[in-house]
């Protein structure tokens, strides 16, 4: 059982005990009670990656709100976290941290196991895409440090990121309406940088055949996969 991974950016909030923990907490609970204890193992954790986690160190530090390394903010978040579940008498057999520790250790095992696994089978593609580029602070930006104005029709979003809105709406980096860099408040270039992407549409088919059976099953709400 788990009930989701929160972000390392912040500690935990109501949303994220009584809409996510609880009902998973519950859950577990419950089939502990019928299969028994030593057949359930309830897992969650802290996501330790991703922009919003980096900017909103980088921003604690520029303001004088914290003192540390990257780590360090993940840290504290992580331990703030697991205080709180202990409080709410949430009860996961794991509460983890995906960068840190011996979870950290193990992440990186099976994030390289996976990719090697892509990679042999020729499902990668190395491509070469366009990227903001902050020309005085001498660095790429990452999703969150370029703000703007989302470029797809009739959004309301007061904010677009690199290639996000705040509303969800997606679109192509070098699209971004007036961007404007968090670090400097430049307006960023745009530079080529190579990465590692996956063949997703080489699984189109088998995705539209997946949402195919969705439609079918009763238990699967539209939303999912309409989503998909």
């Amino acid at each position: 059982v788990t009930g989701g991974v929160p972000y390392g950016n912040k500690e935990l909030h109501f949303g994220h005990v009584g809409g996510m923990l609880v009902f998973a907490d519950t859950y577990a609970r419950f089939l502990r009670d019928r299969i028994g204890k030593e057949n359930v193992i309830f897992v969650s954790g802290t996501d330790c990656y991703g922009s919003p986690i980096a900017e909103g160190w980088r921003k604690k530090v520029a303001d004088g709100e914290f003192e540390g390394s990257l780590e360090d903010f993940v840290t504290r978040n992580h331990e703030k976290q697991k205080a709180t579940l202990e409080k709410y008498a949430v009860s996961p057999n794991l509460f983890a941290a995906s960068g840190l520790g011996r979870s950290k250790e193990i992440h990186a095992e099976y994030t390289l196991e996976f990719l090697q696994s892509l990679y042999d089978k020729g499902q990668l593609d190395k491509i070469s895409t366009m990227q903001f580029f902050d020309e005085k602070a001498g660095v790429f930006l990452n999703g969150r440090q370029v703000v703007g104005k989302c470029p797809v029709e009739g959004c309301n979003s007061e904010k677009g990121y690199a290639d996000e809105c705040d509303l969800g709406h997606q679109y192509m980096p070098e699209n971004l309406i007036n961007p404007v860099s968090t670090l400097t408040g430049e307006t960023p270039v745009m530079k080529p940088v190579v990465n590692w992407y996956f063949k997703l549409r080489d699984y189109e088919k088998l995705l539209q055949d997946w949402v195919a059976e969705m439609q079918k099953d009763k238990a699967v709400r539209p939303v999912v996969w309409k989503t998909i």
